[in-house]
């Protein structure tokens, strides 16, 4: 009875939240609910995916491997409803999975909006929204493994928030920044709150992570002349954690940005972005570390761009990013810019390259840092698909004792691609490749990365379609606190979608 009562009560924020938000797509959106305005395309489309996921080393360690199978079941319903000056879009997207090793399963509801409101021919509202609730399994930490190896296969959550305690000053990209935070972690880690890091990764592992979270995002934008425009925006999150070690967490972000095209050639970007964070106190005892804090986080930027001609533009930009923290945290200043070229060598093919420099300053001992960076992205259409090569170097000092001295350093290449085999199958491909090396409080690390994936997808029939994925990575260090590991990823889908009903 007392488990009812409380998926009962579950269930009932989870409506509440999902009431809210769908309320608020519709005032955005003006008329944007069915049958509220005349001349207008209001469309359901459904769709149900299932499938399974197979990854060969769930513990991403070579000396304890071992295998583990998911199955899942993903339906998703979608309501879209276009007018005149205004759109509304609900997507709501529940994913149910089962665990076949830890005999368990896993649930996420997830409910999200993006309305647009024309007020004038110069003036637009934008809105989204996203609720999500989830009932996870924590990672499954392995006694064995450093706190480094179980960061790296930690559960999103708690990876950011251990990002949150030993990287202040990152504003966290697990997309961009893992290959910085891994080749890190053991000097930050040294250096760090170590007992309030392994509490996390270690006394929290095995069991149940339930939490929701939400996110709304406002914007306005009026088009002030030709390719002009200034938009104000405001965004707002929240996470709250029912179980586990972790805390909750409020961000709210307004924003400012001018685009000015001053004439054909000179194009100018100006902005200002506010963060401001606040955490709940952690649960169960946890205590609080030096960089726990509430934070406030300014970050003016500014973009020039030159057209050359049609087919070339120079570019430059700035930001000044500073993070405050409350009490004692280690407040910090990352400022820099890049110098970049446009080319396209034809309708089909372009190429961006940038050169870049950042400096990153700390309030106390830490020493500061400044870091040289190369980009290079080429793109490429293609009549049945496309092509991407992407590269990026970066080399960084420290100003240790003695004067500044060798950091760290890295590269990472990568390609990726789409295309058309048939009216039927369609294909896609992925590699990388990287090498990281750091040293920082006199701690070492390095490693080597591979990543080589491709993917098939079959039209079995016009609503049913089979799609299957793999992807092969290989880890390779020398570095006290990290291991070997090379890993297969696979997954199964067989999706059903079909458009329910336009009206």
């Amino acid at each position: 009875m007392r488990k009812l009562i409380a998926n009962q009560r579950r269930w009932s924020r989870r409506v509440k939240g999902c009431a809210a938000l769908a309320a608020l797509g519709c005032a955005a959106g003006g008329y944007g609910c069915p049958g509220a305005a005349y001349a207008r395309q209001n469309v359901l489309e459904g769709q149900v995916s299932v499938g399974g996921d197979y990854d060969s080393n769930v513990y991403k360690d070579n000396t304890d491997r071992t295998g583990e199978w998911k199955s899942l079941v993903a339906p998703e319903l979608k309501f879209s409803s276009k007018g005149l000056t205004d759109s509304l879009m609900l997507t709501y997207a529940p994913d149910f999975a089962y665990n076949f090793r830890r005999q368990a399963d896993e649930q996420d509801q997830n409910l999200a909006l993006v309305a647009e409101k024309g007020i004038s021919s110069r003036w637009k509202l934008h809105l989204d929204g996203n609720y999500s609730d989830f009932d996870r399994l924590n990672f499954e930490a392995n006694q064995n493994l450093s706190s480094a190896q179980n960061f790296q296969r930690a559960d999103p959550a708690t990876q950011a928030e251990i990002v949150r305690l030993l990287f202040p000053e990152l504003v966290w990209d697990p997309t961009n920044q893992m290959g910085y935070v891994v080749s890190q972690f053991n000097a930050r880690y040294g250096a760090g709150d170590r007992n309030l890091v392994d509490r996390l990764l270690f006394e929290g592992a095995g069991g149940r992570q339930r939490y929701w979270s939400t996110s709304t995002h406002l914007s306005s934008e009026y088009q002030f002349a030709e390719k002009s425009s200034l938009v104000l925006g405001y965004g707002f999150s929240n996470q709250d954690y029912q179980t586990g070690l972790l805390a909750n967490h409020t961000q709210q972000a307004p924003s400012l940005l001018v685009n000015y095209q001053m004439n054909q050639q000179w194009r100018l970007a100006a902005g200002y972005d506010l963060l401001l964070d606040s955490y709940g106190n952690p649960p169960a005892g946890i205590g609080t570390a030096l960089n726990t804090g509430d934070s406030k986080t300014n970050t003016p930027h500014l973009e020039v761009e030159f057209a050359i001609s049609p087919q070339n533009a120079l570019f430059w930009n700035y930001r000044h990013q500073q993070v405050t923290f409350d009490g004692n945290g280690n407040d910090t200043t990352n400022q820099g810019g890049q110098m970049g070229w446009r080319h396209g060598f034809d309708p089909r093919t372009n190429l961006t390259s940038a050169l870049g420099l950042n400096y990153l300053s700390y309030e106390t001992t830490t020493p500061d840092e400044r870091e040289y960076t190369l980009d290079l992205s080429l793109s490429r259409t293609l009549e049945k698909g496309s092509l991407t090569f992407t590269g990026r170097g970066l080399t960084a000092d420290a100003n240790e004792a003695g004067g500044w001295g060798k950091a760290r350093q890295s590269w990472e290449l990568g390609a990726g691609g789409v295309y058309s085999l048939a009216q039927a199958l369609s294909a896609t491909g992925r590699a990388s490749y990287g090498q990281w090396d750091s040293t920082t409080l006199g701690v070492s690390s390095d490693y080597q990365k591979l990543n080589v994936g491709a993917g098939l997808t079959y039209g079995l029939t016009r609503w049913l379609s089979l799609s299957l994925n793999y992807d092969y990575y290989l880890f390779d260090t020398n570095s006290v606190g990290l291991a070997n590991y090379s890993e297969h990823l696979l997954s199964l889908r067989l999706t059903a979608a079909k458009e329910l009903r336009r009206w």
